[in-house]
């Protein structure tokens, strides 16, 4: 999905001089944030039995994750830090921006490491009948 939208950068930097920076950090943001994603969508698939009880699930966590990103921005203002932890949109604003947050890059490797292992992890005591 990502390759698709280069179409449209490449046609802006065919017309004018954006800088490059800003774009290859979002697109870099966007990487990690869809791998973390689908890293997480592959362990709920991985424990769950039908496949549109997995779409649910991960259709539902994803929900909340962005609507974290809404609540961090206007909910009651001590609950504010709480929601920005969990917030997705906060790190993709600062990759959005130029700003590379080793942060955001770290929680996201994290992220798809746990995702990978614990999906790993359920595979293999699924096969040994567990």
């Amino acid at each position: 999905m990502l390759l698709a939208s280069m179409a449209l950068v490449a046609v802006l930097f065919a017309y004018g001089a954006p800088e490059w920076g800003s774009i290859a950090s979002g697109y870099l943001g966007l990487l990690l944030t869809g791998a973390a994603f689908i890293s997480a969508a592959l362990f709920i698939s991985s424990l769950a039995t039908s496949a549109v009880a997995a779409g649910i699930a991960t259709f539902a966590i994803s929900l909340m994750l962005v609507a974290a990103t809404w609540l961090a921005r206007s909910g009651a203002p001590a609950a504010q830090p709480v929601f920005r932890s969990l917030s997705v949109g906060e790190g993709l604003d600062d990759f959005a921006k130029g700003v590379v947050d080793t942060g955001y890059i770290v929680s996201c490797l994290t992220i798809i490491a746990l995702g990978l292992f614990l999906t790993c992890r359920s595979l293999e005591l699924e096969r040994s009948g567990n």
